[in-house]
């Protein structure tokens, strides 16, 4: 009889550890599960963060390549980069940067070319439609509506919106009415996260704060869903290089190639 019992705590030991084990591998199961399903957010989260090409140094002289003089028809305006002296850094749709990052670029990235800080102009005259401080990579950011905008490449007309994102400083408010070159933020080649100006252009009026580059959590005011970037243009064959500026792809940019040469200057005086 003893004997029986004994046989049947065993019996009953070894159905408790077989249940035990079960439950520990349903477990392990769902925490795999749990963690495959979480890991495209903790991506998304954590991409605007990370470091482009924060070790190239800056540039004291650079020539720029040849350029196709620009002027826009009356009552049309040329569009031009948003900084003084700039260094690309980073290309639109570049197959590099998609590989690296593991997203596509919908715009470009200029650092100063010489390193430190500069202003950041108004690309045209526009309206400013809206701004926004992100306590994370995207740092200041301004979308500005740019009306009657002379595309060079195709000959259009049309109107853009442009995202501004990672200014150090914002000197401008929703609303404001912006003439050409008039001061919108600045950046700094020597800050952590704001160090380069990315800006993006698109023709999706309608929809100003959707945008594919910027992942949801990183703003309130932007809108990555349902934005599909089909309607923006590479930045390259928009903006003109502007009069006393100097635009040219740096050296040792990892993320650029031959395409994302400046193409056009402003031929007229302004």
């Amino acid at each position: 009889m003893l004997a029986g019992f004994h046989k049947l705590d065993n019996d009953n030991f070894k159905n408790h550890r077989g249940i035990c084990n079960m439950r520990k591998k349903v477990l392990f199961i769902l925490i795999i599960l749990f963690i495959a399903a979480a890991l495209p957010a903790v991506l998304l989260f954590f991409r605007e963060r990370l470091p482009l090409e924060t070790d190239i140094a800056g540039l004291k002289e650079q020539d720029m390549p040849g350029l196709h003089q620009i002027e826009p028809p009356d009552g049309a305006q040329l569009l031009t980069f948003p900084i003084d002296n700039g260094a690309i850094i980073a290309g639109y749709h570049n197959a590099a940067y998609l590989e690296k990052m593991g997203y596509l670029h919908y715009g470009i990235d200029l650092m100063v070319a010489d390193g430190g800080y500069a202003e950041v102009f108004s690309s045209g005259a526009g309206v400013v439609l809206g701004t926004e401080f992100c306590d994370n990579s995207p740092g200041h950011i301004a979308i500005i509506q740019y009306d009657d905008v002379f595309v060079p490449l195709t000959g259009e007309i049309i109107s853009l919106i442009a995202r501004y994102y990672h200014m150090v400083s914002l000197m401008v408010d929703t609303g404001d009415v912006l003439s050409p070159r008039q001061p919108i933020g600045s950046i700094d080649s020597t800050h952590e996260h704001y160090h380069h100006i990315h800006i993006e252009l698109d023709a999706n009026i309608e929809f100003p704060f959707h945008t594919p580059q910027v992942a949801e959590i990183s703003s309130t005011l932007l809108h990555r869903y349902p934005a599909s970037g089909e309607k923006m243009p590479d930045p390259i064959s928009v903006l003109a290089v502007g009069d006393g500026q100097r635009i040219f792809v740096h050296p040792r940019a990892l993320y650029c190639a031959e395409k994302d040469n400046p193409q056009f200057s402003y031929a007229k005086q302004h």
